[in-house]
């Protein structure tokens, strides 16, 4: 309910929220306790959604360090700000991807198409990177569910 996140502001339309979030990606420097991969995804989903998460995750880092209660965390967060798990990954949905170095929140670029693999964009430490995977989950924002 409304009670669950704080209101953020009008949300912002998907497209714009896309490029904002990749431009800010490309320019900003990567910090592991502020910037990191599922901080910087939440922010592109409260953006979308307009809603703040509550409780703030951000405030809980030293909990999320692990793959086990990070995913879980990723899960109520996300739900929490009413993002629903699809099936089938669409531009501007966030997933959990299983990079290198573990389960990575990342951004839907581009959906699969025939035999070519979806797009998922992850930050790094230097600006972001687009990667050929498929996600293990997938959420949609609750306005573009349609």
């Amino acid at each position: 309910g409304a009670d669950m996140a704080g209101l953020l502001s009008e949300p912002v339309p998907m497209e714009q929220a896309l490029s904002a979030t990749f431009r800010r990606w490309a320019r900003e420097p990567f910090r592991i306790q502020s910037a990191n991969c599922a901080f910087s995804v939440l922010d592109y989903a409260e953006a979308v959604t307009g809603r703040r998460a509550h409780p703030d995750p951000r405030q809980l880092f030293q909990a999320l360090k692990i793959d086990g209660p990070m995913l879980g965390a990723c899960m109520s967060v996300i739900e929490g700000l009413g993002w629903v798990r699809v099936d089938k990954e669409r531009r501007g949905d966030v997933g959990l991807v299983q990079l290198p170095d573990g389960l990575t929140a990342c951004i839907c670029a581009a959906p699969q198409v025939g035999p070519s693999l979806p797009s998922w964009v992850a930050r790094r430490p230097r600006g972001f990177v687009s990667l050929p995977v498929t996600a293990e989950m997938v959420w949609r924002a609750p306005c573009l569910r349609s």
